[in-house]
């Protein structure tokens, strides 16, 4: 149901069709049901002038033109409402230049060209690849290194296991027609009102003055790849640069004989627009404490048919939600209370989320003992793959261990996650999705119903010391040649851990018959996890404050530990203002060090302060 037509966020399949039968759905089977709404600034491709790539000659003569859409590989990919690929957010434009391949775009890449070639990349056409980073991350970087355009595919290196000629339909691999469409944003919610939710009494930026990507960008197909790559000029690329295509990669500028006088023609008619986007909760009143939530989180929005991600966490929430209702009409009431969250136009930005948050933080961020998020409840078949921060992985760990009916995934963001993929190549059956539900609804259970919260501070000071300890490996030369030293931090997480184990050793002993002992153990088990956050963000970045976890400054799509530090250390040496740098590096290692004595003072006894 959920996958059968796209639905892209903002549109009528989404916002009303799905969002309105979870709404009902919870509204009849749960304790009550809410829908917010949000007027945010999408992005969409022009459907009736397509964005394309070509090769342009001297004379104005166009070839090699790119797919404006992809080809239809089986009947339920038919569809008048599918997108044509694009990237949101990316300015409308025509560039016209020589094209140069950058690999994966990240900063070293670029750094290679400019600094180990001696390349002027000033109003080049870069052509990058998928993965590694974040897709906005290459952009910017193209930006900064004065890039005119960028172009986007994926390689088969990164997207295809095996031969070239075992692609889907015939296996899960991605096919040479399928581009991967995706945001550039790198913030989160809508980027006209940072920091506030974008309700009716908004204030509302103007788009010029707000920060989207500077420079068109479209992706494209590795077959289409092909036809700009076979024709490069300049070196033969280094091995690690070298992908899965039958052809010589090459550095570039420019095309070689006979399209040596040609340039590369980029052709991107996107556009950004306002639109509405909602939310929807269901809400199970807990019975003792109904001011704790346990939240359960997944987005609806796709950019196509999105049967993997996200609408199998969808069917997976739903499913949980149907097997909870039967509870509730069994008599059963959970502890504390169990929030169910279905997010619009996640794949814009975490918009909905943010906005949601923004708007409810003030009652989300005492109230919420955990939240546990499931997009893709299947991206393979071979193994479980789950993060959290260390405080949940011990509760992770032991749900895992019950047994159950046992780069991104090839199809991520094309045409052909439908559910066909899923049905006939993935997990027949839905297996699979049953165990998701099964280990999803464990871990909520816990949470909803132990007396004491199933939070685990012992697991999060041997990660600290793991994490320290690598950061030793890592920096302490460099850092002791500028007589800087990780003394205080290894300080902290010795207080922490003392703390850690006589916090332990009262949990044991609590008397689980008192409701006000319980409490104050459970009060001092939330607070620690919040205990890292930082009011000013990490690196002076508000959308990430977790000083011990966020993601890496050059790559969104990754988690650094010590984000600060990771920011301030990066290419260091290659900065001219070197004094600056290293003071910024002191000043996150005195950071650290003080949030993680923070949280060692949030577990002691309350009379001790």
């Amino acid at each position: 149901f959920f996958s059968r037509r796209p639905h892209i966020a903002g549109s009528v399949q989404d916002e009303e069709v799905l969002a309105t039968y979870i709404h009902n759905t919870w509204k009849s089977n749960l304790h009550g049901s809410k829908v917010y709404n949000y007027t945010v600034l999408l992005s969409y491709p022009n459907a009736s002038d397509p964005n394309y790539v070509s090769i342009l000659s001297a004379d104005g003569v166009e070839s090699n033109l790119s797919d404006k859409v992809e080809k239809i590989l089986s009947p339920d990919q038919n569809d008048s409402t599918v997108v044509n690929p694009f990237n949101a957010y990316s300015p409308s434009g025509v560039i016209v230049g020589d094209p140069v391949y950058v690999n994966y775009g990240t900063v070293e890449d670029f750094q290679y060209l400019t600094r180990d070639l001696a390349m002027n990349l000033t109003g080049i056409v870069a052509i990058a690849r998928y993965g590694k980073i974040f897709r906005g991350d290459k952009v910017n970087n193209g930006a900064n290194f004065g890039c005119a355009g960028m172009i986007l595919y994926s390689d088969p290196a990164d997207y295809v296991v095996g031969s070239l000629d075992r692609v889907y339909p015939v296996d899960w691999w991605l096919p040479g027609t399928g581009a991967q469409r995706g945001t550039l944003l790198k913030l989160n919610g809508d980027p006209r009102t940072p920091y506030y939710p974008s309700t009716n009494s908004a204030f509302y930026a103007d788009e010029k003055d707000i920060k989207l990507p500077n420079i068109p960008v479209t992706p494209i197909s590795y077959n289409d790849a092909v036809k700009y790559l076979s024709k490069m000029a300049g070196m033969e690329v280094q091995s690690a640069w070298k992908g899965k295509l039958n052809i010589t990669y090459r550095v570039g500028p420019g095309f070689a004989s006979p399209y040596e006088t040609s340039k590369i023609k980029l052709y991107v008619k996107t556009y950004n627009v306002p639109k509405t986007i909602r939310n929807v909760f269901g809400f199970i009143e807990g019975q003792y404490e109904p001011d704790r939530y346990v939240l359960l989180g997944n987005h609806r929005d796709a950019w196509v048919f999105g049967a993997i991600d996200p609408s199998s966490g969808t069917a997976t929430m739903m499913e949980l939600s149907r097997a909870l209702s039967k509870l509730l009409q069994a008599g059963w009431r959970p502890r504390r209370s169990i929030l169910f969250c279905s997010w619009g136009a996640e794949e814009y930005g975490l918009i909905g989320s943010t906005e949601s948050v923004e708007e409810m933080g003030k009652v989300l961020g005492p109230r919420t003992v955990a939240y546990i998020n499931v997009d893709l409840a299947l991206a393979g078949n071979s193994t479980l793959r789950a993060l959290a921060t260390p405080i949940l992985h011990k509760l992770l760990f032991e749900a895992a261990k019950k047994k159950y009916s046992l780069s991104s995934y090839p199809m991520y963001h094309s045409v052909y996650e439908t559910v066909d993929l899923v049905s006939r190549l993935m997990d027949r059956g839905f297996y699979y999705h049953q165990a998701v539900a099964r280990l999803w609804g464990e871990m909520a259970l816990r949470l909803a119903d132990d007396v004491v919260l199933h939070l685990d501070c012992v697991e999060y000071v041997e990660t600290l010391q793991r994490i320290v300890n690598e950061v030793q490996s890592l920096y302490g030369p460099k850092l002791l040649e500028h007589n800087i030293s990780l003394s205080s931090v290894f300080e902290a997480v010795g207080e922490f851990h003392k703390a850690a184990k006589a916090f332990q050793s009262r949990i044991e002993k609590v008397n689980r018959e008192n409701p006000l002992e319980v409490r104050k153990i459970n009060d001092q088990l939330m607070q620690l996890e919040r205990s890292f956050i930082d009011p000013l963000g990490v690196a002076g970045n508000l959308f990430y404050r977790h000083v011990i976890y966020a993601p890496n400054q050059h790559n969104l799509y990754a988690a650094s530990s010590f984000p600060g530090l990771a920011s301030a250390m990066f290419d260091i040496d290659n900065d001219p203002k070197q004094e600056r740098r290293w003071q910024q590096v002191k000043k996150e290692i005195s950071i650290i060090a003080y949030t993680i004595a923070s949280a060692a003072s949030t577990i002691q006894e309350p009379s001790s302060i």
